[in-house]
C-alpha cells in the first residue's frame, strides 16, 4: 500500500498484490470493488484497477487534493 502526492495538488493511493489475479474483463464486479468504485465516485476520484492471472492485482484511487478538501 502506498499513498503519495503528486505535482499538481493529486492524491494518489497504490494497492499491489502478487497473488493469483483475475481476468477483470471476464469477472463481475463484487460487492466490494463496486462499494470502492462507488466511494472513489463520491469524492470526485478516479478508480482503476488491473489485475493478470497469476502475476497479481493494482488497484489506484485518484483524488485532486484541492477539491477533496472541499468535499470533506
Amino acid at each position: 500500500v502506498k499513498i503519495y502526492r503528486k505535482k499538481h495538488n493529486v492524491l494518489k493511493l497504490t494497492i499491489t498484490d502478487d497473488g493469483v489475479g483475475f481476468d477483470v474483463k471476464s469477472r463481475k464486479n463484487g460487492i466490494g470493488i463496486n462499494n470502492m468504485r462507488d466511494r472513489v465516485a463520491s469524492l470526485n476520484g478516479k478508480f482503476n484497477i488491473a489485475s493478470k492471472l497469476n502475476e497479481g492485482t493494482k488497484i489506484e484511487v485518484t483524488f485532486n487534493h484541492s477539491l477533496l478538501n472541499e468535499l470533506l
